[in-house]
């Protein structure tokens, strides 16, 4: 159905807006080569639902906007056995100043719709959308999810036999990627091929049965979709202690943390033991009344547990310039496996700092056994 081959991509970074101008006039060429993708080479079957993973700038929306043929490579080839619709670039394709609804005809056209293809189905894509009376008015006036409400309906009734998708669902709300999802899951059972890049890691799992992991323009895996998640976090894993180094700021600030196992006193604890994470502080240039908060991960970015030091009936004062530590105790009453700790600070009215993913905590089996992700502690008893 989608074949890559030997797919690569470089792209000219200049040095100066007008750095066309000067070439062979001042001494040469004022640019450098950067490597979008090189070599990615992969195929997938009809009917196959296919992630691209990666950090920023690891190749993956050029490599979305190569099979699209938005952009042709320098070297390699793209064979694709069926019609081919994309979502790239939130917004791609859409005229600002024009309504909603007069945006459906302009993407129908982009996406190879005939006119009376449009007219047929404009009312089922804009009840899919859900936009209503919005549709009305001019795009320029929505916001980046009602634009990609409008898009992706669109999308969904043009007739695609393979679809790209990068970030679709970033910016849409809880409903709208429900209607997605199942709409995702019709195309696929009925033979649909699907390619989609997205940082949401539950999104991912739940849509697609294959991973390709792309760094620095490489393909370094290409797995089912489990393990391939488990070999992205792994490549990119968070330290189980990490200090943050600034100049003094005008605001409080995340200092350091550190995250150790009461018993080990390393980032790897057993399942069950207790957890220290150790959060120093930094004031800024005034005294403050601050909040300090952490959220504990799973692989796919879902949380599992939240807590902040207001919750817990900690008030903190940070002096001017003065530090402060403070310690969270939980238990990791959670699955083997690897799981993110996330941080953040603010003050009682507003927030200053967040810092995603900021330390690993990564739990080993022990004597407890149970099923699921998170041990509840159930207990059993005869009550009659």
């Amino acid at each position: 159905m989608l074949e890559a081959r030997d797919l690569t991509k470089t792209f000219r970074i200049y040095r100066h807006p007008a750095a066309r101008l000067w070439e062979g006039l001042a001494g040469g060429v004022r640019h450098r080569r950067a490597t979008a993708l090189a070599g990615v080479s992969f195929r997938v079957a009809r009917g196959e639902s296919v992630a691209v993973l990666g950090g920023n700038g690891a190749g993956k929306s050029t490599l979305l906007k190569l099979i699209a043929g938005v952009l042709l490579p320098d070297r390699g080839t793209v064979r694709a056995a069926g019609r081919v619709r994309a979502l790239l670039e939130l917004g791609a394709g859409l005229e600002p100043q024009l309504s909603g609804a007069a945006n459906i005809r302009t993407l129908g056209l982009l996406l190879g719709m005939s006119e009376g293809e449009i007219a047929a189905r404009r009312e089922a894509i804009a009840a899919f959308s859900g936009l209503g009376e919005a549709l009305a008015r001019p795009v320029r006036t929505y916001s980046s999810g009602m634009a990609m409400r409008l898009a992706f309906a669109v999308a969904a009734h043009s007739d695609p036999e393979i679809l790209l998708v990068d970030e679709a669902f970033a910016v849409g709300d809880a409903p709208f990627r429900a209607r997605c999802r199942a709409w995702l899951a019709d195309f696929r059972r009925g033979g649909g091929t699907l390619l989609v890049v997205s940082h949401d890691l539950a999104a991912v799992a739940e849509l697609a049965q294959r991973g390709l992991v792309l760094e620095r323009g490489r393909l370094v895996a290409d797995l089912p979709v489990g393990e391939a998640v488990d070999f992205y976090l792994a490549r990119t894993a968070a330290p189980a202690a990490a200090r943050w180094e600034e100049e003094p700021a005008e605001h409080p600030r995340l200092a350091a943390a550190r995250l150790a196992g009461a018993r080990s006193g390393s980032g790897e604890v057993t399942c069950g033991e207790r957890v220290l994470l150790d959060v120093e502080l930094a004031g800024g240039r005034r005294p403050a009344a601050v909040v300090v908060a952490m959220a504990v991960r799973d692989r796919f970015g879902q949380t599992l547990y939240a807590t902040d030091s207001g919750a817990r009936g900690l008030r903190l004062e940070l002096p001017a310039g003065g530090a402060r530590r403070l310690r969270f105790a939980f238990a990791a009453d959670l699955q083997p496996g690897r799981y993110t700790v996330a941080l953040g600070l603010a003050r009682e009215d507003s927030p200053l700092e967040w810092r995603d993913a900021a330390l690993e905590l990564v739990v080993v089996a022990g004597q407890r056994r149970f099923t699921g992700v998170v041990d509840l502690a159930a207990r059993l008893e005869r009550t009659a």
